[in-house]
């Protein structure tokens, strides 16, 4: 009867190994497939680490890329500026070339006038001259025989 009932224990642990055994491999599987799924997701984290890497350098090459376009867009001011500028003192220079220029033109007509002037007053002094020399010459013929006659008792 102790055999029988020890035959029936050695049974039911032979089952219980069975059934740990079954258990172990089980287990061992889903320790597999789980080291497997975590080697995925470490080259998935190491591939997530490399893109990170390469986002930040991106980030970095955008950042400098930036700062070049304000660097840029401020030189752009600053010559856009300076055309106003220059363009504001040509302006000035022509408002001030014919301001000049006016000045200039009504010098000259003053200058036209006053030489017309004196061309009158030559043209009056070469008539007074001519009327001179006529009265000159007229005085010499009328008075040329009493003038001749004085020369010649001086002689």
């Amino acid at each position: 009867n102790l055999i029988t009932e020890l035959r029936s224990n050695v049974s039911e642990v032979v089952s219980v190994i069975e059934l740990t055994n079954s258990s172990v491999e089980s287990g061992v599987k889903s320790t597999t497939e789980t080291l497997a799924s975590l080697r995925a997701i470490e080259g998935q984290s190491s591939n997530l680490g490399t893109s990170l890497d390469q986002l930040h350098l991106a980030s970095g090459e955008l950042a400098e890329l930036v700062a070049s376009v304000r660097q840029a867009s401020g030189q752009c001011v600053d010559s856009v500026e300076n055309m106003t500028a220059s363009v504001r003192g040509v302006v000035d220079s022509v408002q001030i070339g014919s301001s000049v220029s006016e000045q200039g033109a009504a010098a000259a007509e003053e200058l036209l006038a006053s030489t017309m002037e004196t061309g009158r007053a030559a043209q009056a002094l070469s008539d007074l001259a001519e009327e001179m020399r006529q009265s000159v010459a007229m005085f010499v013929v009328a008075e040329s025989p009493a003038l001749e006659g004085q020369a010649r008792r001086a002689a």
